[in-house]
């Protein structure tokens, strides 16, 4: 979901987090998360 969220929103992690109903902090730590679970990142 949140990787697609960034896809829809071309990147912008402000309005993903927005689409995804969490706050900017929230998604940062929750992309942080995935990373180090070795999950690629595209933007």
């Amino acid at each position: 979901m949140i990787l697609d969220a960034l896809r829809v929103e071309e990147g912008s992690r402000k309005d993903a987090a927005a689409r995804l109903g969490i706050s900017p902090r929230t998604l940062r730590y929750k992309l942080a998360r995935l990373r180090d679970a070795g999950v690629s990142i595209p933007y």
